[in-house]
């Protein structure tokens, strides 16, 4: 269910303030991408993000609001029955070949803001049963399509080519 919220547009508010005013993904073979933007209330500005995952467990996301550019890294494996080890990282350019001690205080603030948005994430988890049959709306996402693609990782070779013939594009 990890991988949901690449097609959970409906999250992305309420969870983490930053809700959508446009979105869509992409799949494409090993990769799933989801494009969306929205105002970002923590910041009052405009929030746009590219996010894909690389296979199941490797997610990349690239954030901008004004001219604040961060690069997320997520990565998460699975080592039991509903538990799901993550390791998490970001990376902020700063305003100068060598990082002033602003632009450290900045990278910190932004790791911690990037945590507490991740962390958002588990406190829905951490609360929830596992969703075998999604409910959903005409507006939500595409979950299906989402774990379609997902599946391929448990496929054969030959399986996985067909699904992704079926599910590749936005």
């Amino acid at each position: 269910e990890i991988l949901d919220n690449m097609a959970d547009v409906r999250h992305l508010g309420p969870t983490h303030g930053a809700p959508s005013e446009y979105f869509e993904n992409e799949f494409r073979d090993h990769i799933v991408i989801q494009r969306q933007g929205g105002p970002m209330q923590l910041y009052q500005t405009y929030l746009y993000t590219t996010t894909w995952y690389t296979g199941p467990g490797i997610l990349l996301s690239k954030q901008v609001w004004g001219d604040t550019v961060v690069y997320e890294l997520i990565a998460n494996t699975p080592v039991d029955d509903g538990e799901t080890q993550c390791w998490h990282g970001c990376l902020y350019k700063g305003s100068a070949a060598e990082a002033t001690a602003e632009d450290k205080a900045a990278a910190k603030e932004i790791q911690a803001g990037a945590l507490e948005a991740f962390g958002a994430d588990f406190n829905v988890w951490q609360h929830k049963r596992p969703a075998i049959k999604i409910m959903q709306l005409k507006t939500d996402g595409p979950f299906n399509t989402g774990r379609k693609w997902y599946s391929q990782f448990f496929a054969t070779p030959e399986d996985a080519a067909d699904i992704r013939a079926e599910i590749n594009g936005v």
